[in-house]
């Protein structure tokens, strides 16, 4: 709809006794279209809970209002001073802070209050996208305490590199002095659970490092079907005599968990699929 509004006039005292004046603001039970045309520019337009609109321009015939109660806003730089500010607290709408292109470095600084980035029930998603991103998390010079909660026991879980995704899981300093402790609370520590063929390496293969398993009181259980010492020799334990097939190496040794006499309760390879009992005392 267009409209046509003249100018109004008023008694004034200055350079005339008529001034004109900015008309009064439109009050409509609808919002301005392109069609409104018929304004001078900066004319406001109101409808009541809805929302106020100015004119901006009028191009080709056709006029731009602009929204400012809840519209879009292009700034070139923005400080809010002392706050608080509230980004999308109500509605449907998404918050974008930053842009993919942007070579600017985006903080967030509390001072002497908290960050708290909530999910509210959802996933937080921190270096989702697909590109190569690098995530630190703590910093190399502070005296920073990171805390990892899985939430209440049995609903909240804690998982580092779940996916089916063949990378590299790493924890602590490779060349640091750094001490790291993983406590099982009262369910004890799994290493290397699931089905999969996978080994499991404790211990470092080329440095003095020393490595210490304890099993406090109840001492340490391997259940594997034997123990690898370096040689190559093997461990093995069983009910009876060994069979040939498991003498692999000279030296791998075979305790017989139910020997009846002493010449039948260890044995030791002296070759690949031989082996000759030891007499043990009695």
């Amino acid at each position: 709809m267009s409209n046509q509004q003249n100018s109004a006039v008023a008694y004034s005292l200055g350079k005339g006794p008529l001034s004109k004046i900015f008309p009064p603001p439109i009050v409509a039970k609808r919002a301005p279209t392109v069609n409104d045309i018929g304004y001078q520019l900066g004319q406001e337009w109101v409808w009541p809970g809805n929302g106020i609109w100015f004119l901006e321009q009028v191009v080709a015939g056709a006029a731009t209002w602009l929204n400012v109660a809840g519209g879009a806003g292009v700034f070139t730089s923005l400080t809010v001073n002392p706050g608080p500010t509230n980004l999308s607290t109500v509605g449907n709408g998404a918050v974008t802070i930053g842009n993919a292109t942007n070579t600017g470095a985006i903080t967030l600084s509390v001072g002497t209050g908290n960050l708290a980035i909530n999910g509210n029930g959802h996933t937080i998603g921190i270096g989702a996208d697909a590109a190569a991103n690098t995530i630190n998390i703590g910093n190399n010079t502070g005296a920073t305490t990171v805390n990892i909660n899985g939430g209440t026991a049995g609903a909240g879980a804690i998982l580092i590199g779940t996916t089916a995704n063949d990378v590299p899981v790493s924890i602590g300093s490779s060349t640091g002095i750094s001490l790291i402790t993983i406590n099982g609370g009262t369910a004890g520590v799994t290493v290397g659970t699931n089905a999969v063929d996978h080994p499991v390496s404790v211990g470092s293969v080329t440095g003095a490092s020393a490595t210490t398993i304890r099993g406090g009181t109840s001492g340490v259980t391997l259940t594997a079907p034997f123990v690898a010492l370096p040689g190559p020799v093997y461990i093995y334990t069983g009910a009876g005599a060994p069979g040939n097939g498991l003498a692999l190496h000279v030296g791998d040794l075979y305790i017989n968990t139910t020997a009846a006499s002493a010449v039948t309760r260890m044995y030791i390879a002296t070759g690949v699929g031989a082996w000759t009992n030891i007499t043990c005392a009695g």
